[in-house]
């Protein structure tokens, strides 16, 4: 799958393939989470960030691609492999840190790794990564074209062990609390 296409955004195979700019729609990703999150202060992202852990998804406004379909727009939260506990400072944090990373990338053109599956989900991997009590978090944006003309912008935390360099700043931290 290129960066620029995807026809799973479409939601059925039956209606004719629609390009959809992978790096625009994590831009406008990013503007979504940072306006609902960080931008409005922190009484509203803590409201919001409680609804987000409390429900399935958020409604996130629409995106329209090509004129000629509209994309309802959608954000989850997986927290599985979330360690220690998650409260709205933490998420706040591990959020800036991945639209920083995201961000950046953007501004200087560089390539945002995408990671795709079978079922059309892109893994944009350039993760917020977050230290607190002895404990890592990654975390990661998920898109994740649905059926009914749904896109999900799902915030997703990944095992920080799969991470050489996380393990290894882990252990080192544990040898020297050791000593």
């Amino acid at each position: 799958m290129t960066k620029d296409a995807t026809q799973a955004a479409a939601g059925a195979a039956d209606k004719p393939n629609l390009t959809v700019n992978i790096p625009e729609v994590v831009n406008l990703a990013c503007n979504i989470l940072h306006g609902g999150f960080i931008a409005k202060g922190d009484e509203h992202g803590k409201k919001l960030f409680k609804q987000l852990k409390e429900q399935d998804k958020l409604a996130a406004g629409t995106m329209t691609v090509g004129e000629q379909l509209n994309i309802d727009l959608t954000i989850s939260l997986d927290r599985k492999e979330f360690r220690g506990q998650l409260g709205f400072p933490v998420f706040k944090a591990i959020l800036q840190a991945m639209m920083q990373n995201i961000g950046q990338a953007i501004k200087a053109r560089q390539d945002l790794n995408f990671l795709t599956s079978d079922t059309g989900n892109i893994l944009v991997h350039k993760p917020g990564v977050i230290e607190k009590d002895g404990e890592f978090n990654v975390m990661v944006l998920v898109i994740a074209p649905g059926q009914n003309k749904e896109m999900n912008l799902c915030l997703t935390f990944l095992d920080p062990d799969q991470y050489e360099s996380l393990r290894k700043a882990k252990e080192d931290k544990t040898q020297s609390t050791d000593k």
